[in-house]
This record gives C-alpha cells, sequence and structure tokens, in this order.
C-alpha cells in the first residue's frame, strides 16, 4: 500500500500488464481519487493507518444494535486490539 501511495503510475503499470482493456489515464484517475478519499483520511494522518478511534467504533456498534439484537453487546476492547498494530512510526502517512 505503502509503495502504492508513493508511486500511483508504477501500481497503474503493473495493473496494464495484467489488464490490456485498462486505460492508463483512467486508471490513474481513479487510483489516486481512491488514495486522496478513503485511505489517506484526516484520521490516518492523525493516527496513522490501521488505527481505530474507539469512540467511533462504539458508535459503529450501537448503531449495528439498532437492527441487530445481540446476546451480549461487544465492547470496543474485545473488537479491536491496538497491541497488534506495528509502531506508530511505521504507520504514519507521510
Amino acid at each position: 500500500m505503502r509503495d502504492t501511495i508513493r508511486n500511483p503510475g508504477g501500481a497503474i503499470d503493473a495493473l496494464l500488464k495484467r489488464d490490456e482493456s485498462a486505460r492508463k489515464e483512467v486508471e490513474l484517475e481513479r487510483l489516486r481519487m481512491a488514495i486522496r478519499d478513503n485511505l489517506i483520511t484526516p484520521e490516518v494522518r492523525t493516527n496513522g493507518f490501521g488505527a481505530v478511534d474507539n469512540a467511533r467504533l462504539e458508535e459503529s456498534i450501537n448503531q449495528l444494535a439498532l437492527t441487530y439484537t445481540f446476546k451480549a453487546k461487544p465492547k470496543v476492547e474485545a473488537v479491536f486490539d491496538s497491541s497488534f498494530l506495528a509502531p506508530f512510526a511505521d504507520r504514519r502517512a507521510n
């Protein structure tokens, strides 16, 4: 992922080797849009890749509970454990 973000053109070149019907300009714009809108978010800039905002995750669980009856509603700590993440320096979005 890091290589793709740093060099979207290289990622698209790899795609073009496998899909002759793809158009470089179109796919490059789509990839840049995905990186801008979905990968390098304000949360990722602040917390790095892979991190979770506990309050936001808890709200997501609460939203699920609106339509799904849990036997025991999960706690954030049971859903996400940040101890498995790489150190912040390795997850930073530059």
